[in-house]
């Protein structure tokens, strides 16, 4: 085509042409997202051996810790981070996230094998959330 998409490239202070990346797993997963089997998704994210899905899992599992500290530290209680998440930013809330992971016990194992971190303590009696998780999961491509 005449006209192309361009970014800019910090590594040689140059544009290029936007790369058009492809993750495997990722195929996997937004097939299962399609039509609606998210935990399987989130499985596929889980147990891929990939660097990309490793980046993701890490991602996910600091937002959940960080949201989690945080909302305890400022508000006391951790249905705030969710409703901040859900209701003010549209964002799949951590406890929603924690659901869809395989719940706490999951999450606390998941923390110990990408963050090389226990969480035990934070993460152990969290209560489930009020919001379905299904709402903030949209599938691409």
């Amino acid at each position: 085509p005449i006209w192309q998409k361009m970014v800019y490239d910090i590594a040689s202070n140059t544009y290029r042409i936007v790369a058009n990346y492809n993750f495997k797993y990722l195929d996997g997963v937004i097939n299962c997202f399609k039509v609606g089997n998210y935990k399987e998704g989130f499985s596929i994210i889980k147990n891929d051996s990939s660097l990309e899905s490793k980046i993701c899992m890490v991602f996910l599992l600091k937002y959940i810790v960080y949201s989690i500290k945080i909302s305890l530290e400022l508000c006391g209680n951790v249905y705030d981070c969710d409703n901040a998440m859900a209701d003010g930013f549209n964002w799949l809330p951590p406890l929603a996230l924690i659901g869809v992971l395989g719940g706490n016990n999951e999450v606390i194992k998941l923390c110990k094998k990408y963050l090389k971190e226990d969480y035990s303590e934070l993460l152990k009696n969290l209560p489930n959330s009020k919001f379905d998780y299904r709402k903030y999961i949209k599938a691409g491509k």
